[in-house]
């Protein structure tokens, strides 16, 4: 028997934890066992603008998917990791030096 799992984070508080058993001469690929766990219906996610990892190595559809592998299905970034936090205010310090006033 070879045994795999999925996993889908939607949000920190909402994960997916998917796994399943399958006979020894099923040919696993990462599209298999997608379309299996029934993710994409689930979350109502496109498969094709999704992004795919097995153990954290990008993967692509066709992938082969081997025993005790887990499958992650990526979201996408709500927010690029160097890009400012545009929607956090700063509260202004008034005991801060102005280092343009001598």
């Amino acid at each position: 028997m070879q045994k795999v799992e999925l996993i889908y984070g939607a949000s920190p508080e909402d994960i997916y934890i998917w796994s399943n058993k399958y006979a020894d001469d099923v040919q696993l690929t990462v599209e298999k066992v997608v379309d299996d766990s029934k993710v994409l219906q689930i979350y109502q996610l496109d498969k094709e603008q999704m992004s795919y990892a097995i153990f954290a190595e990008k993967a692509q559809l066709q992938d082969a998917v081997k025993d005790g592998d887990r499958v992650s299905v990526l979201r996408a970034l709500l927010r690029r990791r160097n890009e400012p936090n545009r929607d956090k205010t700063v509260p202004h310090n008034p005991n801060r030096k102005d280092s343009k006033k001598g």
